[in-house]
């Protein structure tokens, strides 16, 4: 596979700089002549000049992926955009050499093997480190002399705008709201109770104003990546505070040691005024309180698909899992939180208290049909990823035509998400696709039960459960005063579904069931789930089905039973000795003394 590296150092004028779309284009289409595969790595707004190798996060990446193997070949469109930096040159030749990576820049091979090329590769690497340092120079100077002068660089502050000639001027869209938090601030409201105002009243950020009109997000434990729009983006009260204490309202633009007088948005005597009324608005709260979240990321709500999130007051009389969805304007009638340390203690408990779960997982054959299924997706989301690929060079083309309109622009934005979306897509798919190996599958599960023990940190923990389950879903009956939970577990086509009421101390289990010989113990279970089913007002056989729809209770395990049919089934072999038991895990009954929590000492 061909890695293309590209990076821009920022917003360079028009011919100053090869723009990182023309740098990818030329890399996909040397991975094209070669008919290899390819990987974009793209550093944008980030200098070659930096020290670290990990304060580039994508060349970082690419170092990682050579070191793996699973790139054979790097192409770059020059060698500054490996580096303007001697030392960052010598380990990039030094991971060339040792992993035997194939190395062109511009299409042509460069042999790092060769001692002329490393002769005069390493002076081009010393050009470009004293390039950078004086073109940094001349860029400080620059924007010292511009600041001087009232202009503007990078992102400008809230209220402000830059003019054709680069100049500062007021932003007519935000001058209100910007007045108003400076006499709201005057009126003795504090920060975080203007941005609470502001969003109640929904008016939208600076980050509604950005060409990009969503921000991506990586959860740090799933991987998953999230989009947000940006419409959505609220105020914070940290930001409220910034702006409140920044000079450029009152007039006074700071550039280091440079202050250069441009429009005032308020007075400075309004300035003044407020920032010395600001101290008595701020509550002396201490350093904010840090949780843990044992499960954020992963439990979904059944009705309306939102995350379930960890919510704690800092006062502990609120600890719960709940939906988003109601603060997202969905429908939802999930209106009722989990718990969040007895939730946690029984997953806790139903993954690592039992061995009964991992010796199901281990004896779980590869699933055939499934490994075909993902293969034919996978397949097929490459197609669409070369459809989407061919819009996106088409509207690139487009765009470099000066009589086409701005909103090529934007779909050409749009489009360019599409392919970052699908290219996420088709990593996850070929992620699970690669679990499908029993070898694999069972090592992984080995480590994980095998390691696992509760005097680990919390993050290791954490990264344990999230090893073995995929996703949560949960649904709350509100007549029936009751939650049921799907837990699907990662890399094996397998789930299990719990139900307890709202006190969430007892967990039936309502997954896999067989007809064995009854017990007195395996009564006492009947009992308790058929107890369970039946609470609650006006419960019916309907009803249930219904409720359960969104977790396939039922499967070819099953047979052809319907889930009525097994139900009388059930309670007919009940009276003749026999009963339907589970076969995966027991019921779980926590005990009040040995609940996990894991903010019990936070402070």
């Amino acid at each position: 596979m061909v890695a293309i590296y590209c990076r821009i150092s920022g917003k360079k004028a028009e011919g100053k700089d090869v723009s990182i779309e023309d740098q990818e284009a030329q890399g996909i289409h040397f991975a094209a002549r070669l008919g290899q595969p390819y990987k974009v790595y793209k550093d944008i707004g980030i200098s070659g000049a930096k020290n670290e190798i990990e304060d580039r996060p994508e060349f970082a990446e690419m170092f990682s992926d050579m070191k793996k193997k699973s790139i054979t070949s790097i192409f770059v469109i020059d060698q500054s955009r490996i580096e303007r930096n001697s030392r960052i040159w010598q380990m990039f030749s030094y991971a060339i050499l040792k992993y035997q990576c194939i190395f062109y820049i511009g299409g042509n091979l460069i042999d790092l093997d060769d001692e002329e090329t490393r002769l005069s590769t390493g002076i081009i690497s010393l050009t470009n480190e004293f390039f950078a340092k004086i073109t940094s120079r001349k860029v400080k100077t620059a924007n010292r002399l511009n600041a001087a002068k009232g202009k503007g660089h990078g992102i400008t502050a809230n209220g402000y705008k830059k003019d054709k000639d680069g100049y500062l001027v007021i932003d007519d869209i935000m001058v209100d709201t910007i007045r108003n938090i400076f006499k709201w601030s005057l009126e003795g409201i504090g920060t975080y109770t203007i941005a609470k105002k502001l969003n109640e009243a929904g008016v939208p950020t600076k980050s509604f104003q950005f060409a990009k009109k969503y921000i991506i997000r990586t959860d740090k434990y799933t991987g998953r990546k999230i989009k947000y729009p940006r419409s959505k983006v609220p105020w914070r009260g940290n930001v409220i505070y910034d702006m409140i204490t920044n000079p450029i309202y009152k007039g006074d633009r700071h550039y280091g040691d440079v202050v250069a007088k441009i429009e005032g948005i308020i007075s400075e005597e309004l300035w003044d005024q407020v920032n010395k009324n600001l101290a008595k608005n701020k509550k002396n709260v201490g350093p904010k309180t840090k949780f843990h979240y044992l499960l954020n990321g992963f439990i979904f709500c059944a009705e309306c698909g939102s995350d379930y999130r960890g919510k704690i007051k800092a006062s502990g009389r609120n600890t719960t899992y709940y939906c988003k969805g109601k603060s997202q304007g969905k429908t939802c009638e999930s209106k009722r939180g989990l718990n969040i340390p007895k939730f946690e203690s029984f997953i806790l408990n139903h993954l690592f208290e039992s061995e009964e779960l991992y010796k199901k997982l281990s004896n779980l054959k590869k699933d055939s049909d499934k490994e075909e299924l993902l293969k034919e997706e996978t397949h097929q989301l490459y197609k669409k990823k070369e459809e989407i690929d061919e819009s996106q060079k088409h509207l690139y083309k487009l765009m470099l035509d000066p009589r086409i309109k701005d909103d090529v622009r934007d779909d050409y934005l749009r489009v360019k998400m599409d392919f970052e979306e699908i290219t996420e897509l088709i990593k996850k798919s070929e992620e699970t696709l690669s679990m499908q190996s029993q070898v694999k599958r069972k090592a992984r599960i080995d480590k994980i039960f095998g390691e696992f023990n509760y005097t680990l940190n919390f993050d290791e923990i954490k990264k344990s459960v999230h090893g073995i389950i995929e996703s949560i879903q949960v649904q709350h009956l509100p007549e029936q005063k009751n939650f049921v939970v799907q837990i699907n577990y990662r890399g094996f086509n397998k789930k299990s579904v719990f139900a307890t009421d709202h006190n969430q101390m007892k967990w039936v289990n309502m997954s896999h069931h067989e007809v064995i010989p009854l017990t007195s113990e395996d009564k006492s279970e009947q009992d308790d789930l058929f107890d369970f089913l039946a609470k609650g007002k006006n419960w019916s056989k309907v009803e249930l089905i219904d409720s359960l729809k969104h977790f396939n209770v039922w499967r070819d395990e099953l047979e052809s039973s319907t889930y009525p049919e097994l139900l009388n089934e059930v309670k007919k072999l009940g009276h003749e000795g026999e009963s339907v038991v589970n076969i995966e895990t027991s019921n779980i009954v926590l005990n009040k003394e040995h609940i996990y929590n894991f903010n019990s000492n936070t402070s």
